[in-house]
């Protein structure tokens, strides 16, 4: 066990560095706002109401379709927030790093 803690604190000890060229590729997809590798494209637009018709076949069909488009923007919304989350903290790091070097 005395190995296991020795060996965690060691990893706790080792220094984070911030692979530059990786985080200004995703920097960049970010401001992008398009999709890019597993950055979901920025949807600004609303989801448009349903018109409803005569026929209840229709109705569904296009209430079915405005719900998986609500569902494709709450995940790619939250997608963008985690990825903006993790872009954050690797800027924290590497301001952080840059101040005590």
């Amino acid at each position: 066990m005395a190995d296991i803690l020795m060996g965690l604190d060691v990893l706790g000890s080792t220094a984070w560095r911030i692979n530059q060229v990786a985080y200004n590729a995703i920097k960049y997809a970010w401001n992008t706002t398009e999709a890019y590798e597993g950055i979901p494209r920025l949807i600004s637009s609303p989801v448009p109401e349903v018109e409803l018709t005569e026929d209840p076949e229709i109705n569904k069909q296009r209430r079915s379709e405005r719900k998986r488009a609500q569902i494709e923007r709450a995940n790619a919304h939250s997608m963008r927030c985690d990825v903006n989350y993790k872009l954050e903290i690797a800027n924290s790091v590497s301001v952080l790093v840059s101040c005590i070097c």
